[in-house]
């Protein structure tokens, strides 16, 4: 196997294991210094621009309806 062949087999290795040891559930979502971070569950940090989109998304559109929740209940509690 030539050189640059058997590199791109071992980055694509690497990549493979970093995924399947950190990219599964049980990660949490932290805001620091108003940056979005997700950690993993082997506490590897990962910014937002390297996070999959659409867990971003399923965040912000998790975050919202809870906000939205919330909102609606100050509204529609009934005194007691």
């Amino acid at each position: 196997m030539c050189a640059i062949k058997q590199e791109g087999v071992l980055s694509g290795l690497k990549a493979f294991l970093f995924r399947y040891n950190n990219c599964r559930k049980g990660y949490k979502i932290k805001f620091e210094r108003e940056k979005f971070i997700l950690i993993t569950v082997k506490n590897q940090r990962i910014e937002k621009k390297d996070v999959r989109p659409s867990i971003i998304n399923a965040y912000y559109s998790t975050y919202n309806l809870l906000s939205k929740s919330a909102t609606d209940s100050k509204f529609t509690h009934k005194k007691t």
